[in-house]
Formats: C-alpha cells, structure tokens, sequence
C-alpha cells in the first residue's frame, strides 16, 4: 500500500485511517530508474539506539548537478574523482565513531538492473569489492556535521548509495517516542539538499464507536528541536478544540447528539479541550462529530504538565493530510489523523573565565584561552591576570559542556618556573547566565646571582681593604656588597631570574688619600640568568698625586735696586728631593719640581746669595714649610728686607730648620754697648720677630755687644748664627763696632731640629710551647700623630723578648696608638687572652720608648679514662685492676680501676693530639681457678678540647676443669685469690708515680715490655670497645 491509509474494521464496517509516518513503502522494482539526490531513513521503534541514514544519488544526477555549478566530472566507469557531501544531523542524535558502519554502496545500476546494493568499501579503508573500481570513502565529523568524500571510478546509469549510523543522544540511548530526527545531506559545491525525517509514536488500539454520517479525529503529539530531550516522557498538552456545524445547523439539529464542551451562544458549535500526549497518538473520544462540521485546533505548549525549565517553545504545528493547517471537516465515519509538533529549542547560556597568579604579580599580564565546546563550538578568550572574569561569547544550551585550556606558552613570566592548572571542563547550566570558570597559576621565580671580585694596582696597601658595591634590581630588591681587594669574589644575595641589576662601586670607599683613581667595571648592568652566577669583575688603578710649589723674590730695599739681581733659595723635601732655584729679584715665579702630595718641603735662602754690602738683610720666608696639595703649585714669597745702616745697628731674624714650627714668634736680643774705655754707654732688649729686622740707632761709638736670649724651644734643638757685618760671633753673642754714621747689620739665624726618638715592642708569650713560640712571629699595626701629620706602619716581633723599634723616627711627644693583630696571633689547639691596645707618648730625644705586649695561651687539653669490666667470673666488681699508660708527649704512668665498668680518669691534662697507649697488667687480673683471656692494649686520641677518651676493657675468665685425683692423692682445694695484687689495692685515681718520662710502676716494665705484652694480648684476641665520651 502506498495511499498512505489502512483500512480499520469499526464497529464491524471496515474504515480509512491515516498511517503515521505517510505509508507503508512497496520494495521496488528489480529494473533500473535513473536516481536524483534524496534521503532516507531506517524505522525506529521504542526499543531502537541506533538511526540507519543514507544519502541515495544517481551518477547521471550528480555529473549534470556538478557540471552546472561549474565543476564538471567525468562518470566514465574509469576515471577516479570524487565526490563530497555535507550532511547535517538534527537534535536529538550523534554520529557513530566506528567507521566501518559508513558504507558506499551499488543500489541499482542499468548495466546490470538485478544486482541490488553490492557494498563496495568503508569508511575504514575496507574494499568489500573491487568489480567495479577501486573506491574510498573517508569521514569527517564535527558536531552535528558529517563531511563525506567518496572517490572512485564513477559509473554511469548507476545509482549509488551512502550509508551511515547515528544514535540517540537521550538519557538512556533509546529513541524518544514522539522526536522528529532529522537528517539533511547536501552535494558540495551545489545547491542541490535533500532532507528527511524519522519518528515513532507509541503504539495503539482503535476503539471508536462511529454512527453513519458521523465522523472524528486523533492527533499524534510530536516534538522536534534540539529542547526535545528535556521534555519528560508522558508530558502532557491541551489542545483546544473548536468546532462549527456544517451549514448553519445548530446542536438541536442533530436529535440525539450530545454537544461536547462549551456550546456557543447561537448553538452552532463550540469548544472542548483535548488532553495530547507527547509521542503519542490521542483519539478525540469525548464525542463524534456530525460530517461536514468544521474543526479547528489551536494550542498553547505553556500548558505542559509537568512544566518543562530551560527551554523555549517554538509555535505549535498542525498538519493534515501532510498539509500544514490546523483546521479540516470532519468525514463520514473517519477518524482524520493530525499531526501536532512543537518545536523545542534550549535556553541559552554562557561562560566565563577569571585569571590570576600567585607568586608573581601578573595583573596586567594578557592571557590565552582556548575552548571546545560538545555542540561544536570553539574559540580563543584573552583575559588579564588581575582577577576579573571576561565572558567567552559562547551562547550554548544548557547542559553544554565545554573544555578550557590555557596556552602555557602565553602564561610563562620571565624569570618564573610556571605551574599552570590543568584544563578544566565547565558545564552551561544557567539560562541567560553566565557559569564562571576562574583558573590561577603558581609562580616560583627562577633565581641566580652574581659576584664581583676586585684587583688593585698601583697601592698595595689597597689590596687589604674592602670596597663597597650597590646594586638596584628595582622590584627584585637593592643591596650593598663589601668586596676585598685581593681578588676574592663575593656573590649577591639569590636574585629573581631575568632582574636587571645595575652595579656602582661607591666612590667613598674607593679613595686612598693623596692617590687618584682609575676605576674599572667590566659591566655595570647584568641580568640575573637561572640557576647560574654572573660574573663581574672591578679594577681600581691607584696613581699618586702629584704637586709643586712656585718661589718668587720680594726685594724691600730702601731705594737700591737690588731686585735686579738673582737668589738662591732652597729646599728640602721629606720625599728626599732637594735642590736650590735660581729665583730672579723681579717677581717672576720660579717652578719647584712635581713631588708627592701630602710631603712636606722646607723653604729657605741661601744667606750668601743675599747679602749686600752696607745692608742689614732680614729675610722672610711666609711659608717655610710647604705641604704639596694635588694638582697645586703652592707659591712660596721670600722677602728680603734690607736696611740701611746709619750710625747704629739693625738685628735681622731668620728661623730655620725642621724644627722652625716650634720655634717662637719673635726673639729678644740684648745689647750692650761701651765706649773706647769700657764704659758702659748704651743697653737695652730689643725684641725681633721671625722674619724681621729691628734697627737700633743713635748707637754711640765704640762697641756694641749683641747677645740673643729666650730661643729655645720645646722638642727641638737650636743653634744659633749669629754674626755683625758678616764676622761670625760665638755662643749667641756678636761683638762689633760703632764708627760714626756707621750701619752694622746683625744677623742672627736660629736652625731648629726636631728633636726625634721611636718606640720598640717586646713581644712576649706564655703558655706555648719552645719549638711552637720559636717558628711564631707576632704582627703590630701603629698609628702616630704629631704636629707633621699622621703617619702608620707595622712591625712584626717574634715573642724571644728582644725590641723590635718602629720603622719611623718621630717627633718628640708625638702620641702613637699600637695594636697586636689578634687574628694572626691565633694558634690551633689553643685559647688566646691577646692584649689590650697600648698608646705611646714619643720621648726626649733619641730615646726609645719600650712597650711590652704579653700573650696568655692556654693548651686545649683533656683526657682518658678506663672502664674495667669481667665477664665469666663472677663477685670481681670490688675488685682492683691495675693499668699501664704511656702518652706520645712523654707522659707515662699507671691507674688502677674497679672491675664494676665504671670509668676512671687518668688525672692528666693532656694537650689535644696526644695519643695514650693503655694496656692492662697481666699480673694483676690473674684470678686461680680460670684462665684470662686478656684484652689487647688500646690506643686513645685526645680529639678535641674536654674531650674524656673512654677506653673500655673486657676480661674474659673460664673456669679450669678440676682434674680427676688419683687414689690416695688428696683433692686440691679451689682458690679464690688472684695469682697477684695490684700494687695499689682499692686505688682508682692515677698512680702517684705517673711522672712525665718516668718508668711504669710496679712491674717495673719498660715502655719496650709494654708494647711486647700489648702485641701478645693482641694475638690472644681479646675483645676491645672503645668509646668516647665528653667530660
């Protein structure tokens, strides 16, 4: 049957109902027909999990369809090319994964018109047959879209079919009574679709009473649409009907018949509602209609019971006789069957994902997500470390779940170890919300560091201190680093891989007074790499500062001209340089040489060069004593002064020497003067200050004596030239004379030396031992200051008690500070009570002042002691067990020990180091009635400082079998004595003879004898347990 009805037995007379579904096909025909493009699906039953589909096509169809989309192909039986389609599923279903279920088959062919559906291959590679060609099918699925090549030796006249399985995606894999599953296939590259549609409702049994000339209907409630699946089984609808008598005729027209519902008010019709059930077909029972009465149906998916949340309802769709319509007469004694389907579509929602990171601060840092949803849907979703969420744009329905997972190559941090969450699965389950989805990755940051070692050149001193280094990491941190300048590296603190890290020698640390400076980096900015140390390497390049001094010539002459001529002024330098400048009268300045900044120069004229005939000369020099600064040429001004002499006498003053500082400001100078006969004529003091001259006038004639008073000064010794018209006077006193209008110029010059004296240390040391003290020398730094400066230096002593002086002759009175360097005068295996720092006043002249420095040591000293236990004897705890001792630093000696085990200490202090062989007096543990096996002598090193090294002797005893006595022989009698006493019986301190190179006691043993019986108890091998313990 083909009509799409069955014929159904009512009430005995056979009826017309519609046949769900459209039909029941015939099978066709064995001959050929050319094919076109359509789809067809398998029945499906309640008991159905899987849907057969196939795309059925005639080569004839598709060569014309493709040549008219411009993609000609040839189906010659011969020429392999292929051929796609694009087929998409409906809700409700999903492709299989077994690819031997999609199948390219021969449906019919007009080369041989009886051979139906001959498989030829599958999807998994399989040529069921290769008759007709070589064919291959392969598959591609995403979501709900199939894309399907076939490719091979097309052949015309034949029609082909492509078959495949889906299966339900309900909650029990079953199929869904009352579900449209639809499926469409398109040929690619074409507009050419076929589509088809597959449902099954459940069964039923008629049994509707119909009168003649009366007539009814029933709806079958079907679903579509991706919702149907969360519409519950057994959900029910009301469909409301209205219905109007055929031609005007009201209810009463029909004698007999019982309107159903609600009649209208002009009794020409009315309403009743009808209860649908999904996936199943309703018979309307209430009542039959009379023919020709019109029935309308209309419905409202809101009123299904029980509700259904999440999704939204698509307008209802009646069809009739396949015809979309929802109205229709009622016929003669038929049952017209309806189709209603609601589409059902799911409420959307969408997701969202926040990021954030700990151990690093990634808050402005952009992050790469990406997803893969189950309905198909993909993408990328960028979001900011800082927290917030950033919604995907994904509008999926609920019950959707999507896969997220985060680019590890956009979530690195430099200079961090990453520890990144796993991807992470979100279901969408709120309708028009949003689910958020946060993920948060750990930070370890990746460190390194860096070291800077330090060289110095040109000071040696420079190499013994420490420079200090910044480094700025910015965010990574800042720091300050003290770096020794022999070449030793020091690294930074751990550092984040990646800082940036900019370095600077301070510039503070880093001068040496009177030195310029050279400073080298080999960088400035290192970058911190993982796990590793950069390596930075600093040079300071010490120079020493260099200086000079100018001399010029001021010439004060009363009208001569002596600034014409030419001087000599010398000068004399604590660096050892000296010489004389030829300075001319005239001002100009005269260049000294380059010495070294901070030496000092003294300044002073050559006497000779400046004496002028019928002058007194009184020269000064303002700054004698020139101390040379950097990159300065300090001026120096020697000014001569001469004074007429006009009937008297003029006394000029000139200081000296290195010792003129000390020196007083102004000097007094007596005169006394006397005529021809002696008679005193004129007396009196004048006062001249350094550098300048005082004239005495109105001098009478005769002779004046001249004597220089009050020029000592404290520290320094003097002498004094003194001197009238150039004849030299003696002990501070010139004598000349007075003619008339006579000018006699007195020169008086006092040389001041300094006067100078050192000091000496003794070193001295107690507590060590000869040959330790002889091999050891004692460092002493010092620091001196005087009105020259300051000055320092070292000194090293060895501690035989003999001085050793300073390398420096200084200024009396200078103070010097002197420290022993308690570090070098550390000796191992001993405490030191180092001295304290001493000060020094400098003494008189040429004395050296003795210091006296005495080191404390104290040996690092401990012990041994013995533990006496017996084993197989018994009641030996009480008794005396004497032992022998003989110690590597000479000391020997004996001890006696209880046989109870508890220890017993040897008294001795011995130095650390020592080694101590004990050996046990075989005399001493012999016991009648056993033999002994005796322990072997043991050796103990004192270790450390308190240390007490235990040593443990075990005496083993076995009885003597007791022989059998012969007859008449008495029986001997057991003793229960030892064979011999120690010579101290009870003692359990040292033996009193233990004396340092003395002999052992009692046995009278030499130390020979103690080794030889040491090494026969060793052989007897015996048990030894050694142990340490700590006082």
């Amino acid at each position: 049957m083909s009509s799409g009805k069955a014929a159904v037995t009512v009430d005995g007379s056979t009826v017309s109902v519609d046949i769900p579904g459209g039909g029941i096909k015939q099978r066709p025909k064995s001959a050929y027909t050319p094919g076109t493009l359509d789809k067809v699906g398998g029945d499906i039953n309640s008991k159905s999990n899987l849907i057969y589909w196939g795309i059925n096509f005639g080569s004839d169809y598709a060569a014309q369809a493709l040549s008219q989309a411009g993609k000609p192909t040839k189906f010659d039986g011969k020429t392999r090319s292929s051929i796609t389609f694009t087929d998409v599923l409906g809700p409700g279903q999903a492709f299989i994964d077994d690819l031997q279920h999609y199948q390219l088959s021969i449906r019919s062919s007009a080369s041989e018109p009886k051979n139906r559906d001959i498989v030829l291959t599958a999807a998994t590679g399989k040529d069921w047959t290769t008759k007709y060609g070589d064919f291959d099918l392969t598959v591609t699925k995403r979501g709900n879209t199939a894309t399907i090549t076939a490719t091979g030796p097309w052949a015309p006249n034949t029609n082909y079919r492509i078959s495949y399985l889906t299966r339900p995606t309900t909650h029990n894999g079953l199929i869904q009574p009352g579900f449209k599953y639809v499926n469409q296939a398109t040929l690619a590259g074409t507009e050419r679709a076929a589509r088809f549609e597959r449902y099954y409702s459940d069964s039923f049994t008629v049994d509707v009473k119909m009168e003649a000339g009366f007539g009814t209907f029933n709806v079958t409630k079907l679903l579509e649409g991706e919702g149907s699946g969360k519409v519950a089984k057994g959900t029910k609808f009301t469909v409301k009907v209205k219905y109007t008598l055929p031609g005007g005729a009201t209810v009463e027209s029909y004698k007999g018949w019982k309107a159903p519902g609600a009649v209208n008010a002009s009794r020409t019709g009315g309403t009743v509602d009808f209860t649908v059930v999904a996936g199943q077909k309703a018979n309307f029972t209430a009542a039959t209609f009379p023919k020709g009465t019109t029935i309308e149906l209309s419905e409202d998916p809101a009123s299904a019971s029980p509700a259904v949340p999440g999704i939204a309802w698509g307008t209802p769709e009646f069809k009739v006789g396949g015809q979309v319509k929802n109205s229709f007469a009622v016929e003669d004694r038929k049952s017209t069957a309806v189709e209603l389907t609601n589409a059902v579509s799911q409420q959307l929602g969408t997701f969202s994902v926040a990021k954030s990171g700990t151990g690093a601060n990634v808050t402005s840092k952009e992050f790469a997500f990406a997803y893969q949803c189950s309905d198909g849907q993909s993408g990328k979703i960028k979001v900011k470390g800082d927290g917030r969420a950033v919604q995907s744009g994904v509008q999926a329905k609920l019950g959707t779940t999507c896969k997220v997972t985060e680019d590890q190559a956009s979530a690195g941090v430099p200079g961090y170890d990453l520890k990144a969450e796993a991807a992470k699965t979100v279901t969408i389950s709120k309708a028009g919300g949003v689910v958020p989805l946060a993920f948060v990755n750990a930070y370890t940051p990746q460190v390194g560091d860096f070291s800077i070692a330090k060289s110095v050149a040109g000071n040696d001193a420079g190499k013994a201190r420490s420079y200090a280094f910044t480094y700025d990491c910015g965010p990574d941190g800042k720091g300050r680093l003290s770096v020794p300048g022999d070449g030793k590296a020091v690294r930074s603190p751990s550092l984040r891989a990646g800082a940036t890290c900019a370095i600077a020698e301070e510039e503070s640390s880093a001068q040496i007074a009177d030195h310029s400076l050279k400073a080298e980096l080999s960088q400035s900015k290192v970058t911190i790499a993982k796990g590793s140390t950069v390596t930075v390497t600093a040079k300071n390049t010490y120079a020493r500062d260099m200086g000079s001094f100018t001399v010029r010539k001021a010439v004060v002459s009363n009208g001569a001209d002596f600034a014409k001529g030419v001087f000599d002024v010398d000068y004399a330098c604590t660096d050892g340089t000296k010489g004389s400048l030829k300075v001319p009268g005239n001002g100009t300045l005269v260049q000294g040489p380059a010495v070294p900044v901070g030496t000092s120069c003294d300044i002073s004229e050559r006497q000779a060069s400046a004496q002028r005939d019928g002058y007194s000369l009184a020269t000064a020099v303002d700054t004698p004593k020139v101390t040379i600064a950097k990159g300065a040429k300090t001026p120096v001004t020697v000014t001569n002064t001469y004074t007429r002499l006009v009937g008297g006498f003029t006394i000029g003053k000139t200081v000296d020497g290195d010792g003129a500082g000390l020196a007083p400001k102004a000097f007094d100078f007596a005169y006394a003067c006397v005529d021809s006969s002696g008679a005193k004529t004129i007396e009196g003091t004048v006062t001249v200050a350094a550098g300048k001259s005082q004239s005495v006038a109105d001098v009478p004639t005769g002779s004046c004596t001249v004597t220089e008073k009050n020029a000592a000064a404290k520290n320094a010794k003097h002498s004094t030239a003194i001197s009238a018209n150039g004849k030299a006077g003696k002990d501070g006193s010139v004598t000349f004379n007075v003619t008339d209008g006579a000018a006699i110029a007195v020169n008086a010059t006092n040389t001041y030396t300094l006067d100078r004296g050192a000091f000496s240390v003794v070193k001295k040391a107690e507590g060590l031992e000869d040959s330790t003290l002889k091999a050891k020398a004692f460092t002493f730094d010092y620091v001196c200051e005087s009105h020259e400066g300051k000055v320092s230096g070292s000194l090293t002593a060895r501690a035989d008690g003999s001085p050793v002086k300073a390398g420096h002759r200084l200024p009396s009175g200078a103070k010097c500070t002197v420290r022993e360097n308690a570090a070098a005068a550390q000796v191992a295996g001993y405490d030191l009570a180092a001295p304290q720092t001493q000060t020094v006043t400098i003494g008189a002249k040429d004395s050296v002042v003795a210091l006296s420095f005495t080191n404390a040591y104290t040996r690092h000293v401990g012990d041994f002691a013995v533990a006496k236990k017996v084993s197989g004897a018994s009641g030996q705890e009480g008794r005396d067990f004497a032992f022998d001792y003989a110690c590597t630093n000479g000391v020997k000696g004996s001890l006696i020990a209880k046989g109870d085990g508890v220890a017993v200490k040897s008294g001795h202090r011995l130095p650390v180091g020592t080694q101590c062989t004990v050996m046990e007096r075989s005399g001493s543990a012999e016991l009648a009635g056993y033999t002994l096996k005796a322990p072997a002598a043991q050796k103990v090193t004192v270790g450390e400082k308190g240390q007490i090294v235990e040593a443990d002797f075990v005496n083993d005893y076995t009885p003597v079998a007791k022989p059998t006595p012969k007859a008449g022989e008495p029986t001997p009698k057991a003793s229960t004595q030892p064979s011999a006493q120690p010579s101290q019986p009870g003692a359990s301190s040292p033996s009193a003879t233990a004396e340092k190179g003395g002999s052992l006691p009692r046995t009278g043993a030499s130390i020979i004898g103690l080794a030889a019986l040491g090494l026969g108890a060793l052989a007897a091998g015996a048990a030894l347990t050694a142990r340490r313990r700590r006082s």
